[in-house]
């Protein structure tokens, strides 16, 4: 099962105030030591099996600059899937050396810049093989490369990578081995369906299979399985899924067990690319009840947040929530089961439901487990976004500002 993660230590409701009263409200609280702790133990977890395992941060899952220092302080390569985050990673100082290049989309122009910084470029696609074939050609300097496997016969559904065992993928093969310049050192996949840690297994399995019968054994420098693992969360949070989540534990004695089996200590690189895994449980939203009200049989406590702030991909979980008192307790209130539902005018702005307890008009709900693409899908609709901040004691340290209504016509032809 998911390893429950320690307790947050939670503000009181005077250091709440003080950062809405600078920041406005809704907020988000970032935690950089939950994600440094996370990383650790998923590593530990793992190179206790592989010792030879490194991580990638999911750059697409909470672009958080304070984030991706940290992550590449703990030496992480920075995962990016698109000239913008490419982009992102070097203007944040990050070597090519520790960028891993994914996604299906490269451009020549894209493909070129990674390829000369040296980072690590995954190939997704026959497309992509023959432009870097034509960049090499041109070039005075060799590359290298990997090759993101389409398991299909594991997850016959899934649109990336290339099945090395079908024409395409011996054509991608061919095309980058015609190459004297390039190098294929490596092989990818990711699946973000079943987190279970048996088809981690299954997956590192048949990449080592693909290597030995494809590629045909030669030294390779890494296996990236990707990421798509379960975070480490509560029981409350655990109990709502039909099986329990792997833990890191488990995925390591799936995926860093069967690499030893396969390679010995001295094999290939084990890459992973965590993101929610890592991610989710490092930031809460921070809200503030501004009515309350029942209507027919149901109560409902109205927030300055919404469902956009913590669910953006609109998942089915009921995440936790602490309900925190204000200084100053308002008569108005609900009690029982009450739903705490947001600022938009849409019916499907609901945040929690079933919330068993008493909530007033200017209390605090906080909201658990919102790390992972609340940042990055968090659309300015309606009321804008928030603000981000790590909250250190009494001292509040401001990691993004809320978005202003310059921000909002910044990008349109207002005189058009």
């Amino acid at each position: 099962m998911a390893n429950a993660p320690a307790a947050a230590v939670q503000p009181d409701a005077t250091v709440l105030a003080m950062v809405a009263a600078s920041h406005g409200s809704p907020f988000y609280v970032a935690d950089t030591g939950r994600l440094r702790a996370n990383m650790s133990a998923l590593l530990a977890s793992f190179r206790s099996y592989y010792p030879r395992t490194s991580v990638g941060y999911s750059y697409k899952t909470n672009y958080l600059p304070a984030f991706i220092r940290l992550a590449h302080d703990l030496g992480a390569y920075s995962e990016v899937v698109s000239r913008v985050e490419l982009d992102l990673a070097m203007a944040l100082g990050i070597p090519g050396s520790k960028i891993i290049f994914n996604g299906p989309v490269k451009t020549a122009p894209d493909l070129e810049l990674a390829l000369h910084a040296g980072a690590r470029v995954n190939i997704d696609s026959l497309a992509e093989a023959r432009l870097v074939a034509e960049i090499a050609r041109d070039a005075r300097t060799d590359f290298s490369v990997g090759v993101r496997c389409n398991l299909g016969r594991l997850t016959p559904r899934s649109r990336f990578g290339v099945d090395l065992d079908a024409a395409d993928g011996q054509a991608v093969v061919k095309t980058l081995d015609a190459c004297p310049n390039v190098q294929i050192v490596g092989l990818h996949c990711h699946y973000s369906g079943d987190r279970s840690a048996p088809r981690y297994q299954d997956r590192m399995r048949q990449m080592a299979h693909l290597h030995a019968s494809v590629l045909g054994g030669r030294p390779l420098d890494f296996l990236n399985i990707g990421g798509g693992f379960s975070s480490r969360m509560s029981h409350e949070l655990a109990a709502q899924f039909p099986t329990p989540p792997s833990s890191f534990a488990d995925y390591a004695a799936s995926v860093g067990g069967q690499m030893a089996e396969a390679y010995g200590a001295e094999g290939p690189m084990l890459i992973l690319e965590p993101g929610m895994g890592v991610l989710a449980d490092t930031m809460t939203l921070v809200t503030r009840v501004q009515a309350v009200k029942r209507l027919q049989d149901r109560s409902l406590a109205v927030v300055d947040g919404s469902v956009f702030n913590v669910k953006p991909l609109r998942g089915s979980v009921n995440l936790p929530i602490t309900v925190m008192p204000a200084s100053s307790s308002s008569d108005a209130s609900v009690a029982g089961m009450v739903d705490v539902v947001g600022h938009t005018c849409m019916e499907i702005d609901v945040l929690h439901t079933g919330y068993a307890g008493t909530i007033a008009e200017g209390d605090w709900v906080i909201v658990e487990n919102v790390g992972a693409y609340s940042n990055v899908l968090n659309a300015p609709f309606i009321r804008g976004t928030p603000a981000i901040v790590e909250l250190r004691g009494d001292e509040v340290r401001l990691l993004r500002r809320g978005s202003t209504l310059s921000d909002l016509l910044a990008n349109y032809s207002v005189d058009a």
